[in-house]
């Protein structure tokens, strides 16, 4: 239907412009759309590249989009270089700022699986820190991507700086950034970095302002008297002391699994498992006791049973705040 059938009178004249106006309109539109595809066709060739050059992906664990860093080219080659050299084991190395300029430090991989982990060789690590300031964690992924591990993301935490993990031979280039703040609950379980210490060390630093030196420790030092029994060697010097009864915040150390010696810790919470800033989930009369074992997240348990009976130990600290 038209607007003559309508019934409507147009003047011709103004049929006219009308349509010329229509005209230009429907142009600009093409225009436009075609405009838009151009655009995303750039975009997508220039991600591709970005991907293949210098671009790094900040994997962010607290915001929902990637913010892209840009490494110094010199140094990205210098990374692929070495990690050429090594694979198929993984490369490792440091990042170094030398007064204004960046500095990549290459290290020996001292692990006994060099093709599955890595460990920079201390005596390396002291060197370079007589050259420069280490600013950042480079190794490599061979045969995989980029995306870093459970152990990567604790890690990256534990140096507090960033960590440069590349894929070879795919090179493409990743950055994990330590976000300072990882929740207590549902951390997956790495041995040395996110273990049963370090969530009762978390605890004590978010609730109470607690700080400890970082404990080094092996995996596997409770099977073998050989070994320092940690928790019974260091608690006095990390300012706790023993008591006979439970209150929130006190530390019960425990026997765990075949060992020789106290193995695992946990926070005594009381019949209170809340935590500050993140939800619990727990219900319920406790008493409740958080804690991280091996191989499994961490998590907020009951108290008692065969846990009750794996206690050694119950500590608290000289600068244990009160509870009611």
């Amino acid at each position: 239907m038209n607007i003559a059938e309508l019934g409507i009178k147009v003047d011709s004249a103004d049929a006219a412009h009308a349509a010329t106006d229509l005209d230009k309109l429907t142009k600009a539109g093409d225009r436009a759309e075609q405009s838009a595809v151009g655009l995303m066709k750039e975009m997508e060739a220039l991600e591709k590249s970005l991907s293949k050059s210098v671009a790094v992906w900040w994997i962010p664990r607290r915001l929902p989009d990637c913010t892209e860093l840009i490494m110094r080219k010199h140094i990205l080659n210098s990374i692929q270089e070495h990690a050429a050299a090594e694979y198929p084991k993984e490369c490792c190395g440091l990042l170094l700022r030398i007064g204004r300029k960046q500095q990549y430090f290459p290290c020996r991989n001292v692990s006994t699986e060099p093709n599955e982990e890595f460990r920079i060789d201390p005596e390396e690590y002291a060197a370079a820190e007589d050259i420069g300031e280490v600013i950042g964690i480079v190794h490599s992924h061979p045969d995989t991507t980029s995306r870093p591990s459970p152990r990567d993301l604790a890690m990256c935490e534990a140096t507090a700086m960033p960590w440069h993990i590349l894929s070879w031979p795919e090179g493409d280039l990743r950055t994990v950034v330590p976000t300072g703040d990882v929740t207590l609950l549902k951390r997956p379980f790495v041995h040395g970095a996110w273990d049963c210490w370090q969530v009762c060390a978390d605890w004590y630093r978010r609730e109470w302002g607690l700080e400890f030196e970082a404990f080094k420790r092996t995996d596997g030092w409770w099977e073998s008297t050989e070994n320092t029994s940690l928790y019974e060697a260091n608690y006095e010097d990390a300012g706790f002391y023993r008591v006979d009864k439970p209150q929130r915040g006190d530390m019960i150390v425990m026997e765990v699994g075949r060992t020789v010696y106290p193995n695992h810790a946990g926070i005594f919470l009381g019949p209170d498992p809340a935590l500050s800033g993140e939800d619990s989930a727990t219900f319920g009369p406790g008493p409740f006791l958080l804690h991280h074992q091996y191989g499994r997240p961490s998590e907020i348990i009951v108290y008692g049973g065969p846990w009750l009976q794996r206690a050694r130990l119950i500590l608290r600290h000289k600068d244990a705040q009160l509870t009611t």
